[in-house]
């Protein structure tokens, strides 16, 4: 039709028919409008999703080794959970999202314990450092070495002098042996049966006798852990860690970089050690359960322990802590929930004493999508 005609036809229309027309138009372009909008709210959706993941520090998932079980039988005995004391940073108050893995740098030795190709230049270094830190003239002392007993690497290397032996074995772990016999005043004492108070005091003079050797801005006490022997001893452990206002920062000083001081059976001090193992291959930092979804899987089995018997049940759990499994068998350091549970398993000498054991049940901390193999107890031990 020709635009002149066209125009002609639409001028002989009635208006209240364009009206309407407007009005059927204006309805048919709204569903239009609804669908391009929930079009868009997809689209932004999945653009912030992928943002999201793209921002999320690629994790991977962790292998426990088969040594990675507990090993030797872990229970401690005590008349109450209350005895068995430490200074954990963490509590169950402590609300962690995640917490940082590492890869265990010295997971590589032969059947018979020995460090394959050690860092011989670092073991040489803290040696020496640990010396300066305790005015030990390093410079004037010959640095001896033993050989491990294959003969052919390094085991450790030493010095001494009238005072002290440093020595700094393959595993990156210091031993500093005493000579001097009067290493505390009178009035002072590392007994392991001297009393928490009385251990404390000694603490507290120690931290300011080694300072340098303990080389901490706020180093924190730990008396720890008060349980006893089956003569009846009561076992004390006294060590020093790097506080912080950080809680994932203190809990790592804590598991990671204690220095113990120990006494002989008079009390004396005999021996200072410390762990200077590399923590620099961080796998990353994976999200954590808490307390509660861990005493789940703990029930359904899913744990690590060198008890000699099954999980007795929710009831016995008289206490759980967050720590790091850090032994040289562990080809990975993470977080686990350390469950103390009251075990029937005593002998005649402790039930005389009226002690209760409180045997050890491991759960990873970590998400269990970022395990492998979660660990299920089968019926065996050690």
């Amino acid at each position: 039709m020709k635009t002149k005609k066209l125009l002609s036809v639409l001028g002989d229309i009635d208006d209240k028919y364009i009206i309407e027309a407007e009005a059927k138009a204006k309805k048919q372009k709204k569903p239009l409008l609804l669908k391009i909008s929930a079009i868009a709210a997809c689209l932004a959706v999945v653009i912030l999703s992928i943002v999201v993941l793209q921002s999320e520090p690629q994790l991977t998932t962790l292998t426990l080794s088969e040594e990675d079980k507990a090993f030797g039988f872990e229970g401690y005995f005590a008349h109450s959970i209350d005895e068995l004391k430490n200074n954990n940073p963490w509590s169950e108050n402590s609300k962690l999202k995640a917490l940082p893995v590492y890869s265990n740098t010295f997971y590589k030795y032969t059947e018979d314990w020995i460090v394959t190709e050690p860092d011989t230049d670092a073991m040489k270094s803290i040696l020496l450092e640990t010396a300066e830190a305790l005015s030990m003239d390093a410079e004037k002392i010959p640095v001896s070495e033993t050989i491990a007993s294959d003969g052919l690497e390094i085991y450790s290397y030493y010095i001494e002098n009238e005072n002290y032996k440093v020595e700094v074995n393959s595993w990156m772990q210091v031993n500093i042996f005493l000579k001097k016999t009067d290493a505390l005043p009178d009035g002072y004492t590392l007994h392991c049966n001297a009393s928490y108070d009385e251990l404390y005091k000694t603490a507290e003079f120690l931290k300011n006798e080694y300072k340098e050797l303990l080389n901490m801005k706020n180093p924190a006490i730990d008396i720890s852990l008060g349980d006893y022997t089956v003569d009846g001893d009561r076992l004390w452990y006294v060590s020093f860690y790097e506080n912080s206002s950080d809680l994932s920062e203190a809990i790592i000083n804590y598991n990671f970089s204690r220095i113990y001081f120990y006494g002989d059976d008079n009390g004396e001090l005999c021996q200072i050690s410390f762990s200077c193992a590399d923590k620099e291959e961080k796998l990353g930092d994976y999200p954590i359960i808490d307390e509660q979804e861990a005493l789940a899987l703990l029930i359904d089995g899913k744990y690590m322990t060198s008890v000699p018997e099954k999980f007795p049940g929710r009831d016995c759990v008289k206490k759980v802590e967050l720590v790091y499994r850090n032994t040289n068998r562990d080809n990975v350091f993470m977080p686990y929930y350390k469950f103390y549970v009251q075990v029937d398993i005593t002998n005649a000498s402790s039930s005389e004493l009226g002690l209760v054991d409180f045997g050890i049940y491991y759960v990873p901390a970590v998400e269990g999508r970022y395990i492998e193999n979660m660990p299920q107890w089968d019926g065996s031990f050690n």
